[in-house]
């Protein structure tokens, strides 16, 4: 058997695999209601956040949104036809969690629901979905209807709720081929340890059976990584998903692209200073949050971003190395200047165009290793979250189309560039995305405001308003959302 880095007990690498990269979350719950409504044997579901009342799709009618697929019943109707509906939540005190009502949606149909209890500061963050065993997903958002949004991320889109709440930009993937059988594994790992732990072991399922033979859907190579909190699938828990950051930024050679909610993991702030000071060609560009929900978070991403030499936005602007940018949605309305930032929900990486990763864990303590934001206080290192993530790495360090397809449409809409292939220039990709928001600095300063793409750069300023001061943008006669 092989033995793999951080715990894991096998490689879970395929290679007869069909991938579709989703961005953002209109046209993953699309193709999520799709797999479910064809559904014909089973559905295994776990998530972090699920309201019972989360409309996942809508038909337009002339210039309004109408709801066309609430997920807990597209779910019950499944069930109602036969399919086994399994759903696995987070259940703690700390978090807000939302078990008990889908519970008590769910108690007089055949959907079961059980709960991943969570006694400290790790929780079961993997969102996965597997249907019949010939489909999967590994999903970023919750089930919430402050999560939805579309490519466009337009501000107060009547799609998303409460009024006035966020966009938010993030991405998932669907699997067919080898790759599903690993995640179907996830799930049932997860559902029998509850039912041990919670139901005297009742209603444990059987693990699925690998058919070595199955028919090959395609030829992506995908492997399959994790984050376990120990004690619970295993006693030492798993770092899968750690040790495959740890050795991909290790190896970059050209370019390293993140896209994170978080940046406070010490570790991770340690090896990309590490490979830059080893390698002075190396370009790093980070795409992150203005403002974590997390309390402390803005602190620490400030901290990070001191370590590698970034003190204020001309810093970012300039630096030969790296940049640090945050993504921000405006609109213009009876003369009216709108402006408020998109929250980046991603958890994706890419390096060299010849490794990536897209999937549930954050650039923070507890989804990689133990929560080493807070070191020193008391022994965290049980505190390390469940987590999921596809790793698609190029063969023979040659780059995969996955994944240049990946990275360049991430770019084309952050970026604001139409042409379907990015072109890199002499001057390289850092100094593209510097020129791109120096530019919209600029343009935000004039007479009729505006933006090309959605980028900035990050301030270390806390409210939105003294950011948008920071970068020298005059925003008192403007509509300034948070």
């Amino acid at each position: 058997m092989v033995r793999y880095p951080g715990g894991s007990r096998k490689s879970r690498f395929t290679t007869d695999n069909q991938v579709e990269v989703l961005v953002d979350n209109q046209l993953e719950l699309e193709r999520v209601v799709e797999s479910v409504e064809k559904a014909q044997s089973y559905i295994y579901l776990t998530q972090f956040e699920f309201e019972t009342d989360f409309i996942a799709t809508f038909t337009r009618e002339v210039d309004n949104f109408l709801p066309q697929a609430v997920l807990t019943r597209t779910l019950q109707e499944a069930a109602e036809r036969g399919v086994n509906v399994k759903i696995i939540l987070n259940e703690n005190l700390a978090v807000p969690d939302s078990y008990s009502q889908m519970e008590e949606f769910f108690q007089d149909s055949s959907v079961e629901i059980r709960e991943f209890k969570s006694h400290g500061l790790h929780v079961m963050h993997a969102k996965t979905m597997v249907v019949d065993g010939e489909e999967a997903y590994v999903i970023g958002s919750p089930f919430k209807k402050d999560y939805w949004d579309s490519p466009q991320h337009i501000i107060k889109d009547p799609r998303r709720q409460p009024p006035g709440v966020r966009p938010v930009h993030d991405v998932s993937i669907k699997l067919r081929g080898g790759a599903v059988y690993h995640v179907e594994e996830f799930f049932c790992q997860m559902w029998n340890y509850i039912a041990r732990e919670e139901y005297p072991g009742q209603g444990k399922i059987e693990p699925p059976i690998r058919n070595p033979v199955s028919n090959t859907v395609g030829k992506t190579p995908v492997q399959m990584v994790r984050s376990v909190t120990p004690e619970t699938l295993n006693e030492e828990g798993e770092l899968g998903i750690f040790e495959g950051y740890r050795r991909s930024l290790a190896q970059a050679k050209q370019f390293i692209y993140l896209e994170n909610q978080f940046l406070t993991n010490k570790s991770i702030i340690k090896a990309l200073k590490s490979v830059m000071d080893r390698n002075h060609d190396l370009e790093v560009i980070v795409v992150m949050n203005e403002n974590p929900d997390n309390p402390g978070y803005k602190g620490w991403q400030n901290q990070c971003l001191e370590r590698v030499g970034i003190k204020t936005f001309q810093d970012i602007l300039d630096h030969p190395q790296i940049g640090f940018f945050t993504l921000w949605s405006t609109k213009w309305e009876k003369q009216n200047f709108t402006i408020q930032p998109v929250y980046v929900h991603t958890k994706v990486a890419v390096v060299d165009d010849i490794w990536a990763t897209v999937g549930t864990a954050n650039l923070d303590g507890s989804s990689l290793t133990h929560v080493n934001e807070l070191e020193g206080f008391f022994d965290l290192e049980f505190h390390r979250n469940m987590e999921m993530n596809v790793i698609l790495p190029g063969v023979n360090r040659y780059a995969s189309d996955e994944i240049v397809k990946l990275r360049d449409s991430l770019w084309r809409e952050h970026l604001g560039i139409k042409e379907q292939k990015l072109k890199k220039t002499g001057k390289g990709w850092l100094k593209l995305w510097q020129e791109v928001a120096e530019q919209n600095l600029k343009s935000l300063k004039q007479s009729h405001p505006h933006m090309t793409g959605q980028i900035l750069p990050y301030s270390s300023e806390e409210s939105v308003e003294d950011q948008l001061n920071d970068l020298g943008i005059k925003n008192s006669a403007w509509d300034v959302l948070d």
